[in-house]
């Protein structure tokens, strides 16, 4: 850069001159490609959400595209409310084949309700309360992965909550103690690996910092 007859080097050029500069030169920059654009995801988030303004009241492109100028006037305006009507009319067609999918089902259940008992039977366990009371009393309890196995499941199948337990035959109530207790001994393990990473990593810092000293 010449000024006056001398040449300025650009350390010398004031910061908010060389900040102007570089704003000029990123307006001239073209946009991210739509499909895989900020504004994009940006927009299907809001269009997803059925309580959104934009979704309630409809807005047309042209009011959307005014929202955010700076997220969405890199776009040329036309290719951006085309843009939006396809993203929009995608959108809604998704949420039309769910919403469809959920009635039918519904339909269906009221049309052919679950039967009190199974085919051999026994009464459904992922409906229970018998299945609600077994993951408190396991889980709540914060127990190690040496507590948790010394549980017999004929402990607690005849234990406070006996009443909800035994509607189930003792065999089927401890095929799911099991899988319970099988799940959160392979969470208390995991923990257990973070808890003891995590006090490893803190006694190296406290030694790095000892030697610093």
């Amino acid at each position: 850069m010449i000024a006056a007859g001398r040449v300025i080097v650009p350390d010398e050029v004031p910061a908010e001159v060389q900040l102007a500069a570089a704003e000029e030169i990123n307006q001239t920059d073209p946009p991210s490609p739509w499909e895989h654009s900020r504004a994009k995801r940006y927009l299907a988030t809001r269009l997803e959400d059925r309580n959104d303004p934009i979704y309630v009241q409809n807005l047309k492109p042209e009011a959307v595209y005014n929202l955010d100028p700076g997220l969405f006037h890199p776009y040329e305006k036309t290719n951006f409310k085309s843009n939006y009507r396809s993203l929009r009319k995608n959108i809604e067609g998704t949420r039309t084949a769910i919403d469809f999918d959920a009635e039918a089902f519904r339909q269906e259940q009221q049309a052919f309700p679950r039967p009190e008992l199974t085919e051999r039977g026994h009464r459904f366990w992922d409906r229970s309360e018998a299945q609600r009371l077994l993951r408190e009393e396991l889980g709540d309890e914060g127990l190690s992965s040496e507590e948790l196995e010394s549980l017999k499941p004929k402990d607690l199948y005849n234990g406070q909550n006996k009443d909800e337990n035994q509607r189930f035959d003792l065999t089927i109530f401890r095929n799911h103690f099991y899988k319970v207790r099988t799940s959160l001994k392979a969470g208390v393990f995991w923990q257990h690996k973070r808890n003891r990473k995590g006090r490893q990593q803190h006694e190296r810092v406290a030694v790095e910092e000892t030697k610093e000293e």
